[in-house]
C-alpha cells in the first residue's frame, strides 16, 4: 500500500501522543509522519504504540539539507515496518545542493515508498523534478506567511509543466513561523490530503479531514467519449477536436494539472499529458485517453485555487452536453 496516495498528518513532537488516534482514523487519516530529525526515534515510541491500535501507519520525515541527511533518513525509515519516507527538501532542493535525481536513487535503494515535501514554487528556473517518476511531490502551502502559496494551482501547475513532476498535490500547513492559517484559505482537501502538522489541530480535527467522494452527477456531465490522443497506436493519427476536449483543457487547468493558453477543441499532445497525471492521481492506467475510468474522475476532481469546488465549471459541464452524440 501507497500511503502517499491516502491522507495523512505530519506530526512536529511526540507530545502529540494525546491525540485521539482512532478519531483520526474515522475521518480519513491513514498515516502520521512522525519528524525525525529533531526528536530520535526513541522519542516516538508511545507514539507509534498508540498510533498502532487506531491502525494508523507511522513513518518518519525529515528536513534533509544535505546529501547525508538524505542517507540517513531512508536508512532509518528502512528500519521501519512500513518503509515510507518523507523527504523534506526545500531551497536546498532549488539551489541543487539536494538532487530529486539522488532522493530517488536512495529510495530505490533502500527499497522504500517515498514522497518530497518542498516548496510551493518549485524555483524559477525550476528545479528538476523528473528523475522522481510518479514519486509523490508535497508542496507546502503556508498562505499566512507565503505569497507563493496563495496561487496554489499556478504552483501545482509549475511543479508538473515546468519541473517535470509526476504526481503533485498538497502540504496544508496550519501554522508557519506563529501564524494560523484557516481552512479556508486552502484549496478543497481532496485526496491524497496532507495536513501539517498534527501538533496543531489535534483539538479540531474535522475542520482539517478530507473532503468525502462527491463526483457531479451524470446528467450534469455525460459521457461524450471516449477520445485518444497522437500517441494511440490505432486513432492517434487522427485525433478529433469536440467541445469535451476544450471542456476537458479548462477542467485541467482549473486543477493545475497543466497551463493551457488559448484553449481549442484539439485532442493533442499537450491534453494526453495532462490527462496521464490525472489518472495518476485517481490510480488508472495512465493512457492519456479519455475513458469511462477518467470521466469518473473528471466528475470528482476537485479545483486547486483557493475557495473553488469543482474543477469541472458550469462553462465545461455546458460544453460536454453540447457534444452528447
Amino acid at each position: 500500500m501507497n500511503y502517499f496516495h491516502g491522507n495523512g498528518f505530519y506530526v512536529r513532537s511526540p507530545d502529540a501522543d494525546d491525540s485521539d488516534f482512532k478519531r483520526i482514523k474515522l475521518l480519513g487519516f491513514d498515516a502520521l509522519a512522525i519528524n525525525v530529525r529533531d526528536h530520535s526515534l526513541e522519542e516516538w515510541q508511545t507514539l507509534i504504540t498508540r498510533a498502532a491500535t487506531a491502525e494508523l501507519a507511522v513513518f518518519p520525515w525529515g528536513r534533509t539539507e544535505t546529501k547525508v541527511e538524505v542517507v540517513s533518513l531512508c536508512r532509518l525509515a528502512a528500519t521501519m515496518p512500513h518503509r515510507h519516507a518523507i523527504v523534506n527538501a526545500e531551497n536546498e532542493l532549488v539551489d541543487g545542493r539536494v538532487t530529486a535525481e539522488y532522493i530517488a536513487s536512495q529510495l530505490r535503494e533502500n527499497q522504500l515508498t517515498g514522497c518530497v515535501s518542498t516548496l510551493a514554487w518549485t524555483g524559477t528556473p525550476p528545479c528538476d523534478l523528473e528523475p522522481l517518476g510518479n514519486t509523490p511531490v508535497h508542496l507546502q502551502l503556508f498562505p499566512s506567511v507565503s505569497d507563493a502559496s496563495t496561487r496554489p494551482r499556478d504552483c501545482r501547475a509549475h511543479a508538473y509543466a515546468d519541473a517535470g513532476a509526476g504526481f503533485v498535490s498538497f502540504m496544508t500547513g496550519v501554522t508557519d513561523a506563529g501564524k494560523r492559517a484557516d481552512p479556508r484559505d486552502f484549496p478543497p482537501r481532496q485526496h491524497p490530503v496532507w495536513v501539517y502538522t498534527l501538533d496543531d489541530v489535534q483539538h479540531e480535527l474535522d475542520s482539517w479531514a478530507p473532503i468525502g467522494r462527491v463526483l457531479l452527477s451524470e446528467l450534469t456531465v455525460p459521457f461524450t467519449g471516449p477520445y485518444y490522443g497522437p500517441s494511440h497506436p490505432k486513432y492517434g493519427k487522427r485525433p478529433k477536436r469536440s467541445k469535451t476536449a476544450k471542456a476537458l483543457k479548462m477542467i485541467l487547468h482549473e486543477a493545475g494539472l497543466e497551463n493551457f493558453g488559448a484553449i481549442d477543441t484539439m485532442y493533442g499532445a499537450k491534453l494526453e499529458r495532462a490527462m496521464r497525471r490525472l489518472q495518476v492521481l485517481f490510480g488508472l492506467q495512465p493512457t492519456g485517453a479519455y475513458g469511462r475510468g477518467s470521466w469518473l474522475a473528471i466528475r470528482e476532481l476537485a479545483s486547486a485555487n483557493v475557495g473553488g469546488t469543482f474543477a469541472c465549471t458550469h462553462e465545461a459541464a455546458t460544453l460536454i452536453k453540447e457534444d452528447v452524440k
